[in-house]
């Protein structure tokens, strides 16, 4: 089976639109990309809209409408060589695989007025052998015979009848990697990273449509040198190691799983307080050691119950502590830069305060804050020496938030009864840092969102927001951070 697309498009006729309708022409018939490839050229912009009815054609759906492909499900992009490449997504992709297509050309030309576009496409069952040769004399003796003259411009290529490319740069173990592959929609084409070796996160970053990081960094290099990069997502909230700056240079949007992970964040949280106030590493090890500590834990541990926990930050993993540590007969007071509404204050229990009262006022500071410049190193000598005596510090937020050193002193000292870290100044830290020495910090190695129970709800968040960029509809404002 051999079947053919051809057609030709006047550059006027696109002129035209793009001065009537402008913008709203662009958004629906062509991709971003398609649009800055294009440089606002309307022959090339012709030839793509050539080509995406030549496909239409030859793969027998009818023309562009209710009834046939959407425009966008084509898209015609250069190669590294200026060659064209079209790329099949969603029905055009579904139709091509009823075909059982193997084996297809394309020829684009622009010139005189005319812009001009051949598909061929060589599907399964007894065929001849697709000639190049062929459907080039095919395209000019069309060409003529309608139009009385050939284009000069001619460019040749070929379809791409392929996935959307997602870089995943986190080397997640097979479960991990099995429950992702089973929850993203067909059309996307998942590769993970092996190792955080600088040189292949590049290489596969480089690859990708989308790119997907949970811990890896996504430096601007990589940002700049991805042809085809359409959006940086973040598995989680923190997006410190994602150059803002190179994305919004090149029109990148970059988004953030927002609240995706709250829930395993929140309750990691509630785990540290309570590892801190009853001592549990320490208890358990000196337990191993044959050491009964029944006695002597006695004038040293602590409950929750009739504490202030102060919320440093009441974002979505924020709210979701005040909910869940509603139960354990808690005053929670909290201080964020934008105040809740009233209602949600009434629901959550909360009371709102200053920053400086929330130090002075809490038994337990639970830090919720994003790494900016504004919070970095928020929790330092200073404002540490503004809290309860005996106070207790929990961050499940950023590191870079809290001074390590002035939090060393402050244990150290008695100043404070003890800290609780899922994150790190350095991840992961130095085998010296002082704070493995003190029995009154629990760590841990960032891992409060880490819950393979949580990773199918986190790949629909991230899925549906590749998707919602795809259909051109708007991005999640409380996701997109760029």
């Amino acid at each position: 089976m051999l079947v053919c697309g051809v057609d030709v498009i006047e550059i006027a006729r696109v002129e035209r639109a793009l001065a009537r309708r402008g913008q709203r022409f662009l958004a629906r018939i062509y991709s971003p990309l398609e649009v800055a490839v294009s440089r606002g050229r309307s022959s090339e912009l012709a030839a793509r809209f050539a080509a995406k009815e030549a496909v239409s054609k030859a793969l027998g759906v009818g023309i562009f409408g209710s009834e046939g492909l959407s425009w966008r499900e084509v898209e015609v992009l250069p190669d590294r060589r200026g060659r064209p490449l079209i790329y099949l997504y969603g029905k055009a992709q579904r139709r091509a695989a009823e075909m059982g297509v193997t084996e297809v050309a394309v020829s684009l030309t622009h010139d005189g007025g005319l812009a001009v576009a051949m598909v061929v496409a060589q599907g399964s069952g007894p065929t001849e052998p697709l000639d190049p040769a062929t459907w080039r004399q095919t395209l000019a003796d069309w060409v003529s015979h309608r139009h009385g003259n050939v284009p000069a411009s001619h460019k040749e290529g070929s379809i791409q009848v392929e996935k959307w490319k997602v870089s995943c740069l986190e080397a997640w173990d097979e479960e991990v990697k099995r429950i992702v592959l089973q929850v993203a929609p067909p059309e996307f084409e998942v590769t993970f990273a092996s190792s955080y070796d600088p040189a292949e996160q590049y290489a596969l970053g480089i690859q990708g449509d989308f790119i997907l990081t949970g811990w890896a960094p996504v430096p601007a290099k990589m940002i700049e040198d991805a042809p085809r990069l359409r959006m940086v997502h973040k598995w989680g909230a923190g997006y410190d190691k994602i150059d803002l700056a190179a994305a919004r240079r090149r029109g990148i949007p970059v988004l953030v799983a927002s609240g995706a992970n709250a829930s395993p964040v929140a309750e990691h949280a509630i785990a540290l307080m309570l590892a801190v106030y009853r001592r549990i590493p320490y208890v358990d090890k000196s337990l191993r050691k044959g050491l009964w500590l029944k006695q002597d834990m006695r004038s040293v541990c602590r409950q929750l119950k009739g504490k202030t926990v102060g919320l440093l930050g009441l974002g979505n993993i924020g709210r979701q502590v005040a909910r869940k540590i509603a139960g354990f007969e808690v005053n929670v007071i909290y201080y964020d830069v934008r105040r809740a509404d009233e209602a949600t204050e009434k629901s959550l229990a909360l009371t709102y305060v200053t920053f400086e009262d929330l130090l002075a006022k809490s038994d337990i500071v639970s830090v919720h804050v994003p790494l900016l410049d504004s919070t970095r190193n928020l929790l330092n000598a200073a404002n540490i020496a503004k809290m309860k005596d005996g106070a207790v510090i929990i961050n499940t937020s950023r590191g870079g938030v809290v001074d390590e050193k002035a939090l060393y002193d402050a244990l150290v000292s008695g100043k404070l009864f003890g800290a609780g870290l899922d994150t790190h100044a350095v991840e992961p830290p130095a085998p010296d840092n002082p704070l493995y020495e003190l029995d009154q910090v629990v760590l841990s190695p960032h891992t409060g969102a880490v819950v393979v129970d949580n990773v199918a709800d986190v790949t629909i968040h991230v899925f549906e927001n590749f998707q919602r960029l795809l259909r051109g509809e708007p991005l999640p404002r409380e996701d997109r951070v760029a």
